[in-house]
């Protein structure tokens, strides 16, 4: 097997978690910090990826809702 120094981001799915997850990414994307090469994401945590891929921010707000 080869490995290589890639550092991935994996961020998991599921309801609490994803809300966690995202308050994670929003502080990553107000400081810039990108300190993986690839990022994948499952259920709720690959939303959260293509916003940060797609630098939209405001991750944790748009986890919130009204019933």
């Amino acid at each position: 097997m080869v490995f290589d120094n890639s550092r991935a981001l994996i961020v998991e799915g599921g309801a609490i978690r994803g809300i966690f997850a995202s308050g994670v990414l929003d502080a990553f994307m107000a400081t810039d910090f990108r300190p993986y090469d690839f990022a994948m994401g499952v259920e709720a945590g690959h939303s959260h990826i293509a916003n940060l891929m797609g630098r939209h921010g405001l991750t944790e707000e748009n986890c919130h809702f009204c019933i």
